[in-house]
């Protein structure tokens, strides 16, 4: 979320971490943790702390993740990670699938709009 938040896609964010795309892939997904170092530079890319980043502080988050549905959105990414789909198994999210996502999330956000409109009526 909070690479998306910057507006970077994956080998961007790799690039200037100085890592692999395919290592911070793994880090994205939780099949591995970086080293120190690397989590203070994601962090300052990022612009997030560092406890939010390893999970110890997720009520007091700096830079881009005050808004409400940063927290659903972590927690659906969450059990989607800890489950067996296709899109967040052990290869590569391409481009395409990621902006059909980010599309999908928005009318799903429009959608739920208009229902509680329509309930609010």
């Amino acid at each position: 979320m909070a690479r998306i938040n910057k507006d970077l896609k994956q080998n961007e964010a790799a690039k200037l971490l100085d890592i692999t795309n395919s290592n911070l892939s793994t880090y994205e997904r939780g099949i591995a943790e970086p080293d120190i170092e690397t989590l203070k530079k994601i962090a300052e890319l990022y612009e997030i702390s560092l406890d939010y980043l390893v999970g110890i502080d997720s009520d007091k988050i700096e830079g881009h993740f005050s808004h409400p549905l940063d927290n659903t959105f972590h927690e659906a990414l969450t059990e989607m990670n800890t489950t067996d789909i296709h899109i967040l198994s052990n290869e590569d999210i391409d481009e395409e699938t990621a902006r059909a996502v980010k599309i999908a999330l928005k009318n799903g956000i429009r959608m739920a709009d208009e229902m509680l409109n329509n309930e609010d009526n």
